[in-house]
């Protein structure tokens, strides 16, 4: 992926990858309310941004967005 992408975009995408993963390792706990928030700063920032990440992966079937809309929406998900 380096040589499609600059180092920005490699950042914001693999911090994006790094706290969807995160949630959905935790999904079932944070779900049954037993995470307890501070246990894993990393887990608490992918909670807190939740509906962000989902917002920004979420496409309709006839909705289109090119590169450059794409890392802008990216990037205000970590704004």
């Amino acid at each position: 992926m380096p040589s499609v992408i600059d180092e920005a975009q490699l950042i914001v995408s693999g911090k994006l990858k790094q706290l969807y993963s995160a949630y959905m390792r935790n999904r079932e706990v944070i779900n049954i309310g037993m995470y307890q928030r501070g246990a894993d700063h990393v887990v608490d920032e992918a909670i807190q941004r939740k509906d962000m990440i989902e917002n920004f992966l979420r496409q309709g079937m006839n909705e289109a967005s090119d590169m450059r809309e794409s890392l802008e929406r990216l990037v205000t998900v970590f704004g």
